[in-house]
């Protein structure tokens, strides 16, 4: 499931473009709800058995901040939120709306990142209010609870800076047994940057910061 970011952020903006078009909103905050459709297999790395059928596209989850810092100084609630799946062509992301904020949720690629025989999941995080917005990357991983399959965060990954006239923006993303290997544009670099995200006992670590912009590896809080 690798997505080129620049494809991705196009889709994005059509999600965002039809969510507000169609004022989706929140009915309520509810628990978590069980997949209602199955992801792609492992797309590389060692071979695992599971198969992920949680599906974050029309999920109940808590958001991984409390309070994340938009471009025009606004905060972005995090908490809970409900997810529903958008219509062709943008059908592989999920929309929520909460006031003025609109989040976005899709699937980047899937591997054994964790090495525990077991696929993982890296999940591409938008929230947007406005023109404002953040774009956040974060790997999971999934447990079985009282028979359903729920996300569990082990780390975050790195980010794309949400503007029109972006500093830094993920070009592909591939995740491996036991790595992440990410191409960034960095403004000011004649050339992309190609990292790697190896997972140890302290999480995900890259083999070096992104070079001008290492606020790209700090998730917020």
């Amino acid at each position: 499931m690798k997505t080129s970011s620049l494809a991705k952020a196009a889709r994005v903006a059509v999600a965002f473009a039809l969510a507000v078009a169609g004022g989706l909103g929140l009915g309520g905050l509810g628990l978590m709800s069980p997949a209602a459709a199955a992801s792609a297999p492992a797309s590389s790395g060692a071979p695992t058995a599971q198969r992920i059928t949680f599906d974050w596209r029309s999920a109940t989850v808590k958001l991984p901040w409390r309070s994340a810092k938009l471009s025009d100084g606004s905060r972005c609630p995090g908490g809970w939120v409900t997810f529903k799946p958008l219509p062709p062509p943008t059908e592989s992301t999920g929309v929520a709306r909460r006031g003025p904020f609109t989040y976005s949720v899709s699937v980047r690629d899937t591997a054994d990142v964790t090495r525990d025989g077991r696929p993982d999941q890296v999940i591409h995080l938008t929230c947007q209010r406005g023109l404002a917005g953040n774009s956040l990357d974060y790997l999971y991983s999934y447990r079985q609870v009282r028979g359903h399959q729920r996300p569990v965060l082990r780390d975050f990954v790195t980010s794309s800076d949400f503007d029109v006239n972006a500093d830094w923006l993920i070009l592909s993303l591939d995740a491996r047994f036991g790595s992440i290997a990410v191409q960034q544009f960095v403004r000011g670099l004649d050339a992309p940057v190609d990292r790697v995200f190896r997972w140890t006992r302290r999480g995900l670590i890259p083999n070096r910061p992104l070079p001008l912009f290492p606020q790209a590896d700090v998730a917020p809080r």
